[in-house]
Protein backbone atom coordinates (compact mmCIF):
# COMPACT_ATOMS: atom_id res chain seq x y z
CA UNK A 1 0.00 0.00 0.00
CA UNK A 2 2.77 2.36 1.00
CA UNK A 3 4.24 1.99 -2.40
CA UNK A 4 1.00 2.11 -4.18
CA UNK A 5 0.59 5.88 -2.46
CA UNK A 6 4.18 7.01 -3.58
CA UNK A 7 3.75 5.90 -6.89
CA UNK A 8 0.14 8.27 -6.85
CA UNK A 9 2.26 10.85 -5.30
CA UNK A 10 4.67 10.98 -7.58
CA UNK A 11 2.91 10.48 -10.92
CA UNK A 12 0.79 13.64 -9.69
CA UNK A 13 4.30 15.56 -9.37
CA UNK A 14 5.25 14.81 -12.52
CA UNK A 15 2.13 15.46 -14.27
CA UNK A 16 2.29 19.06 -11.82
CA UNK A 17 5.00 19.76 -13.56
CA UNK A 18 4.77 19.20 -17.13
CA UNK A 19 1.63 21.53 -16.97
CA UNK A 20 4.16 23.73 -15.10
CA UNK A 21 6.38 23.87 -17.75
CA UNK A 22 3.81 24.01 -20.51
CA UNK A 23 2.62 27.15 -18.93
CA UNK A 24 6.01 28.92 -18.28
CA UNK A 25 6.53 30.98 -21.39
CA UNK A 26 3.43 32.52 -20.96
CA UNK A 27 3.91 33.82 -17.94
CA UNK A 28 6.16 36.61 -18.41
CA UNK A 29 5.92 40.17 -20.40
CA UNK A 30 5.07 39.93 -23.79
CA UNK A 31 8.88 41.44 -24.41
CA UNK A 32 10.26 38.84 -22.63
CA UNK A 33 10.45 35.52 -24.40
CA UNK A 34 12.26 32.48 -23.05
CA UNK A 35 14.11 34.73 -20.13
CA UNK A 36 15.18 36.94 -23.62
CA UNK A 37 14.15 40.55 -24.61
CA UNK A 38 12.52 40.35 -27.87
CA UNK A 39 9.88 42.61 -29.75
CA UNK A 40 6.43 41.47 -28.09
CA UNK A 41 4.89 40.82 -31.99
CA UNK A 42 7.53 38.38 -31.94
CA UNK A 43 5.34 35.55 -29.50
CA UNK A 44 2.90 35.32 -32.48
CA UNK A 45 5.33 35.35 -35.25
CA UNK A 46 5.92 32.36 -37.17
CA UNK A 47 9.18 31.80 -35.50
CA UNK A 48 7.94 32.18 -32.62
CA UNK A 49 4.96 29.73 -32.46
CA UNK A 50 7.19 27.32 -33.65
CA UNK A 51 9.56 28.04 -31.23
CA UNK A 52 6.86 27.76 -28.87
CA UNK A 53 5.67 23.74 -30.21
CA UNK A 54 9.24 22.57 -30.28
CA UNK A 55 9.44 23.62 -26.71
CA UNK A 56 6.07 22.36 -25.74
CA UNK A 57 6.55 19.03 -27.83
CA UNK A 58 9.81 18.26 -25.70
CA UNK A 59 8.07 18.91 -22.23
CA UNK A 60 5.48 16.43 -23.79
CA UNK A 61 8.12 13.99 -24.21
CA UNK A 62 9.18 14.05 -21.18
CA UNK A 63 6.70 14.11 -19.15
CA UNK A 64 5.44 10.87 -20.77
CA UNK A 65 8.57 9.34 -20.38
CA UNK A 66 8.76 10.29 -16.32
CA UNK A 67 5.09 8.70 -16.19
CA UNK A 68 6.16 5.71 -18.06
CA UNK A 69 9.09 5.02 -15.88
CA UNK A 70 6.80 5.76 -12.63
CA UNK A 71 3.81 2.97 -14.09
CA UNK A 72 6.96 0.97 -14.81
CA UNK A 73 8.63 1.03 -11.88
CA UNK A 74 9.07 -2.56 -9.95
CA UNK A 75 8.27 -2.24 -6.94
CA UNK A 76 11.53 -3.11 -5.79
CA UNK A 77 13.04 -0.08 -6.87
CA UNK A 78 10.06 2.27 -5.08
CA UNK A 79 13.16 4.54 -3.63
CA UNK A 80 13.61 5.35 -7.60
CA UNK A 81 10.73 6.88 -8.34
CA UNK A 82 10.97 10.29 -6.83
CA UNK A 83 14.59 10.72 -9.00
CA UNK A 84 12.28 10.53 -11.71
CA UNK A 85 10.99 14.17 -10.43
CA UNK A 86 14.21 15.14 -10.75
CA UNK A 87 15.36 13.71 -14.00
CA UNK A 88 12.59 15.43 -15.38
CA UNK A 89 13.16 18.81 -14.04
CA UNK A 90 16.83 18.55 -15.01
CA UNK A 91 15.48 17.87 -18.62
CA UNK A 92 13.10 20.15 -18.91
CA UNK A 93 15.67 22.74 -18.01
CA UNK A 94 17.38 21.54 -21.04
CA UNK A 95 14.44 22.01 -22.79
CA UNK A 96 13.65 25.45 -21.91
CA UNK A 97 17.90 26.53 -22.33
CA UNK A 98 18.10 25.42 -25.62
CA UNK A 99 14.49 26.96 -26.57
CA UNK A 100 16.07 30.29 -25.59
CA UNK A 101 19.00 29.44 -27.69
CA UNK A 102 16.87 29.73 -30.57
CA UNK A 103 15.24 33.19 -29.47
CA UNK A 104 18.70 34.60 -28.45
CA UNK A 105 19.32 35.92 -32.85
CA UNK A 106 15.44 37.60 -32.03
CA UNK A 107 17.20 39.80 -29.21
CA UNK A 108 16.61 43.33 -28.99
CA UNK A 109 17.93 45.77 -26.15
CA UNK A 110 15.60 46.32 -23.42
CA UNK A 111 13.73 49.60 -23.42
CA UNK A 112 14.19 52.66 -20.85
CA UNK A 113 10.69 53.25 -21.40
CA UNK A 114 8.81 52.21 -17.59
CA UNK A 115 5.11 52.04 -17.40
CA UNK A 116 3.45 53.35 -13.65
CA UNK A 117 0.01 53.97 -13.08
CA UNK A 118 -0.61 57.51 -12.34
CA UNK A 119 -3.23 57.46 -9.57
CA UNK A 120 -2.78 55.69 -5.92
CA UNK A 121 -3.87 52.25 -5.20
CA UNK A 122 -6.22 51.80 -2.37
CA UNK A 123 -4.40 50.58 0.43
CA UNK A 124 -5.47 47.54 2.88
CA UNK A 125 -4.46 44.99 4.64
CA UNK A 126 -4.37 41.57 3.28
CA UNK A 127 -6.53 39.62 5.06
CA UNK A 128 -8.53 42.23 6.78
CA UNK A 129 -8.04 43.69 9.90
CA UNK A 130 -9.13 40.34 11.83
CA UNK A 131 -6.32 39.09 10.41
CA UNK A 132 -4.08 41.71 11.30
CA UNK A 133 -5.15 41.37 15.18
CA UNK A 134 -4.49 37.69 15.36
CA UNK A 135 -0.84 38.21 16.28
CA UNK A 136 -2.09 40.74 19.25
CA UNK A 137 -4.73 38.79 20.14
CA UNK A 138 -2.12 35.50 20.84
CA UNK A 139 0.50 38.16 22.30
CA UNK A 140 -2.54 39.27 24.40
CA UNK A 141 -3.84 35.42 25.40
CA UNK A 142 0.04 34.43 26.11
CA UNK A 143 0.33 37.05 28.56
CA UNK A 144 -2.01 35.64 31.04
CA UNK A 145 -0.56 31.88 31.16
CA UNK A 146 2.76 32.91 32.12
Amino acid sequence: MPHTLLRITTLALAALMASLCWFTPNLTRPDLYFAITVRPEFRGSAAGVALLRRYRAGVVVLAALALAAIAMCPETAFRLMPLTILAQAAASFVVFYRARAHVRPHAVSPTSIREAEAFPRRRSIPGGWLAACGPFVLMRWGDEYQ
